[in-house]
């Protein structure tokens, strides 16, 4: 009855430590005792069963050669199923990513190997980029041993997962440390070991610097009082600042309604020019109309005058018709005909003028009817006269208001100009006080740095003196090292050392604490400068 044997790989778990990969079917393909099989997986830990012989290692020896590069054999051809010339391994594994991908090597012929992807249907890997590809999916370096790890941790044969603790601490070594990374840690803690170093460093080294800051710290209340007035000097400021704003907004109103009454003043001294053109020009025709009522009334007077002549001429017509009847009575009498010839040609020299002055009172009555538009137009002249007086009156009113106007519009230019003046002051200063506060600050920024440093140089000149006087004082003086008893000629040396070391330290100092009397009066002098600003500030201001 043939035996029969089972071993297990848990698919999840027969990668090392930080993978993700989980194997979820194998396809053999003329491999071995396989024509075409597909073998699935469960998630979680898989039992393959079955009789010697049957064909449990092979699985195992697939995915090994597939995934790890290890060689169950040599030849590899000799996986190749008897009477096949090639072999083909399919892995489907499910990435980190949670989506499958398959790992196809060929076995004898050609070398095909390659990562493929069903859902992209294409292949994102091939060749010495699948190894890089599955050390990524391992969570192990690209150097890594994978034959190596295969062998001793993932694929251990049957029978030989506790042989390797049988074996002499120098092979076992050989075997775990690769595995558990020793090297790796101990590189590690090498490093750590400098870290450390620094660290113990860095921590003397603010313990020197927290022994400087303890004195700032005594300062710190008042530095805290000096910067409450200062943020409420500055929130007054900014007070003052906004009510100079305001002003200035108030003074570009005031400004600007100037303007407008400005252009309405031009606008009126432009209508006064055209009302006083227009006055010039009725009173050359207001003088026109003048003359010719001057004429207008010679011509009544010459018509008065001959008005006499007229009732003279009717008479004389009634007097000649007399006279035709006398001269009808008197035809007979020849010897009055000279005489009525006579008197005749008196009479028609008399008519004749009458005619005349007819003629004269006639063309005089015409040129009265003629003249009478003109006596209307001066009428109206007379009138438009007395108007353009009363708008040359409102002129000269409106010129006194623009005079008025310009003199208020002059002295709010003035003092927008004096406004303006402050506000650029303002802003002078402003920025002078910025500065200087920069300044002030700059400067207690050195003088911290400086004190600390100057109390970091005084811990150590006074633990230099220390030496010098333990060294000097001391019956039996100590190496400060190694703590050992030194001899006389030793005790010298370090002694020399101690002291150049003192006066390096004292000469660092002295250089030190004049800088930070520098720094002190610089940040004085930024301080006098704030007051000042502060102080022109009020009183522009005010």
């Amino acid at each position: 009855m043939p035996s029969s044997t089972c071993c297990s790989t848990s698919a999840p778990n027969s990668a090392p430590r930080g993978c993700s990969m989980e194997i979820r079917a194998v396809e053999l393909e003329n491999v071995k005792s396989y024509s075409r099989e597909r073998i699935t997986f469960a998630h979680g830990t898989n039992a393959i069963c079955g009789a010697n012989g049957a064909g449990k290692s092979t699985i195992l020896e697939a995915i090994g050669y597939a995934l790890f590069d290890h060689a169950p054999c040599r030849p590899i051809s000799n996986m190749v199923r008897e009477g096949e010339r090639s072999g083909r391994i399919t892995v489907t594994v499910l990435a980190g990513d949670e989506r499958e991908y398959e790992v196809v090597r060929q076995v004898g012929g050609s070398n095909q190997y390659y990562v493929y992807d069903p859902e992209l249907r294409q292949k994102i890997a091939a060749g010495k980029d699948v190894r890089v590809w599955l050390c990524e999916q391992f969570g192990v370096e690209e150097s890594a041993d994978l034959p190596a790890l295969f062998r001793d941790a993932v694929g251990v044969p049957q029978g030989l997962l506790t042989a390797p603790f049988l074996q002499t601490a120098e092979k076992r070594k050989t075997t775990f440390d690769p595995l558990l990374r020793v090297e790796e840690y101990s590189q590690a803690f090498s490093r750590l070991l400098d870290a450390r170093h620094a660290l113990d460093e860095r921590l003397q080294a603010l313990k020197e610097r927290l022994a400087g800051l303890a004195a700032q710290v005594e300062r710190l209340p008042g530095l805290e009082q000096r910067l409450g007035e200062w943020v409420q000097a500055l929130a007054e400021a900014e007070a003052r600042l906004q009510a100079l704003h305001d002003t200035l907004a108030d003074w570009a109103a005031r400004e600007l309604a100037l303007r407008r009454a400005q252009e309405r003043v031009q606008a009126l001294e432009r209508q006064g020019a055209r009302l006083q053109e227009r006055a010039s020009a009725l009173h050359t025709a207001r003088e026109q109309a003048a003359k010719a009522f001057e004429l207008a009334r010679a011509a009544q007077h010459i018509l008065k005058q001959n008005a006499a002549g007229h009732a003279a001429y009717q008479a004389a017509q009634e007097r000649e018709r007399a006279m035709a009847e006398r001269a009808q009575e008197r035809a007979r009498l020849q010897a009055q005909l000279h005489a009525c010839q006579l008197r005749r040609e008196g009479i028609e020299e008399r008519l004749r003028h009458l005619v005349e002055g007819l003629q004269q009172a006639s063309e005089a009555a015409i040129e009265a009817e003629r003249l009478q538009p003109a006596v209307a137009q001066q009428t109206a002249l007379e009138t438009a006269l007395q108007e353009a007086r009363l708008q040359d009156q409102q002129r000269e009113a409106a010129q006194r208001r623009l005079q008025a106007e310009e003199r208020a519009l002059q002295e709010a230019a003035d003092q927008w100009q004096r406004a303006r003046a402050a506000t650029a002051e303002r802003s002078t200063l402003e920025v002078s006080r910025e500065q200087a506060s920069k300044a002030a600050a700059a400067a207690q920024r050195e003088i911290d740095m400086l004190q600390s440093q100057v109390a970091h140089q005084r811990a150590r000149l006074e633990h230099c003196t220390q030496q010098q006087a333990a060294l000097v004082h001391l019956a039996a003086p100590q190496c400060p090292v190694c703590e050992a008893e030194l001899p006389p000629e030793r005790q010298e040396v370090l002694l020399m050392r101690s002291r150049e070391q003192a006066a390096e330290l004292q000469a660092t100092l002295d250089s030190l604490t004049a800088q930070l009397g520098a720094q002190i009066g610089l940040r004085e002098q930024a301080l006098r400068d704030m007051h000042t600003a502060d102080e022109r500030l009020a009183q522009l201001a005010r």
